[in-house]
């Protein structure tokens, strides 16, 4: 669910019952018991919802490469990969990493926006030595995971993580310094109120005056385009690759489209088989990710 305030925390948590059933499964031989009964009654969406209570698990790129994750009990991306046994469990999530892999290879940065806790700039990091990453989170709780990641994978000389957000116009967000969720949130945006926290500056990607060849990761809950609007010098300029969520009723999508096509972007959906070419941006029922590009198909060859 989308998280804007104190009471959609709530509603998040369960009235309470999420966090009893999460310190009854902590204990080992109730856990033991959950998973095997689970893996034989219960159908596989339920059963990854089950907490994990490893301190670490490793994500395998296609290369053979490997990025470790810590803390899978509050990080939902990193119980995933437990769950997928090394991978992701959905065929079109792990092929959206594996562009980003391929497409890493020859970039010079890679910006994380909307970061949660750091997967793609460590895969992105770890598919090409060469290549410095940034990652945008306005969630302290998330901004610290990224933090213990990127030193669990001695990454600190080449990822940077920043508790910033990325808008039209610079600004504060208050944001809670604790959540009290089970898991860490992953779908806070720019549009959240809270009473109380601290405050998250807001910047633009124009006035971060990044060059070179980039690529993009973009994950803001329905506020992509004000992404664009603070980076459309950027973006004009140098004409990244990007990765782009779009959930089901986000808005402005037609606003984001009509930007990037004068510019020679395509629009790919990643579904379950493969990529498919779109003539618009019109968000799926169940997909979520896009590649944005301006490449050629002899160019996209070797890359989806």
């Amino acid at each position: 669910m989308l998280v804007y305030n104190q009471q959609d925390m709530r509603r998040a948590n369960w009235g309470g019952l999420k966090p009893a059933l999460f310190r009854i499964l902590s204990v080992r031989p109730v856990r033991t018991l959950a998973y095997a009964l689970g893996r034989w009654v219960l159908p596989k969406p339920l059963l990854h919802r089950l907490p994990v209570f490893e301190d670490k698990v490793d994500f395998r790129l296609r290369s053979g490469a490997v990025v470790h994750l810590l803390d899978p009990k509050v990080d939902y991306v990193a119980k995933d990969v437990f769950w997928g046994k090394g991978r992701l469990v959905a065929p079109s999530e792990n092929r959206i990493l594996d562009v980003v892999e391929r497409l890493a290879q020859d970039a010079d940065i890679f910006l994380d926006i909307g970061s949660y806790s750091g997967m793609f700039a460590l895969v992105a990091a770890r598919a090409n030595p060469r290549l410095r990453a940034v990652t945008y989170e306005i969630v302290p709780e998330n901004f610290e995971l990224i933090r213990k990641n990127v030193a669990a994978n001695a990454l600190e000389k080449r990822v940077e993580a920043r508790l910033v957000g990325l808008a039209a116009s610079p600004g504060n967000l208050t944001m809670p310094l604790v959540t009290g969720s089970l898991s860490h949130p992953a779908s806070l945006s720019l549009g959240s109120h809270f009473d109380g926290g601290v405050p998250v500056p807001l910047t633009t990607l124009d006035s971060e005056a990044y060059d070179g060849r980039l690529l993009m990761k973009v994950d803001v809950e329905g506020f992509e385009w004000q992404v664009f609007r603070g980076g459309a010098g950027t973006v004009a300029k140098l004409r990244p690759d990007m990765i782009c969520e779009f959930l089901p009723g986000a808005p402005d999508c037609d606003k984001v489209q009509d930007f990037l096509r004068p510019l020679g972007y395509r629009f790919f959906l990643a579904l379950g088989d493969g990529f498919e070419q779109r003539d618009e941006i019109d968000p799926h029922p169940t997909a979520r990710d896009w590649l944005l590009t301006v490449r050629t198909d002899e160019e996209l060859a070797s890359v989806i």
